[in-house]
């Protein structure tokens, strides 16, 4: 099936070893790896490997041309799907490169921390006094 320009089809993988509960956060995370576009697709291939609390969500960056872009926009709309679930690494392994997202399952704890910065500054005014 042709897409028409601008359109991205993307085939619904099946993740047997996948828990229930797990599933649609580590099919979000390869449906985004999927539409990261640069121009052309920038994920060739992934693969999902089930570790004991987490799963390994590995893409394997099209490097053909020598010159591959991933940009941070794109990293953050991933991370941001579940930030404290999710975290990410580049893995580059001779002409090979990979992105490594690992996806914490939902049976696990995590921790969350937020941290708010405020900057007070008090209003000055300058008499003419010189």
């Amino acid at each position: 099936m042709e897409a028409a320009p601008g359109k991205i089809i993307i085939e619904e993988p099946t993740l047997d070893d996948v828990k229930a509960e797990d599933k649609n956060l580590v099919l979000d995370v390869i449906t985004m790896l999927s539409a990261m576009q640069h121009p052309h697709k920038l994920c060739s291939y992934w693969n999902v490997k089930v570790l004991s609390t987490k799963y390994e969500v590995t893409a394997t960056i099209d490097t053909k041309g020598g010159e591959y872009e991933v940009f941070f926009d794109d990293l953050l709309a991933i991370s941001n799907l579940d930030p404290p679930r999710i975290s990410m690494s580049l893995k580059c392994s001779g002409q090979s490169a990979f992105l490594r997202v690992m996806v914490l399952a939902r049976s696990e704890r995590c921790m969350h921390t937020e941290i708010d910065v405020v900057r007070i500054r008090k209003r000055t005014r300058w008499l003419g006094l010189f």
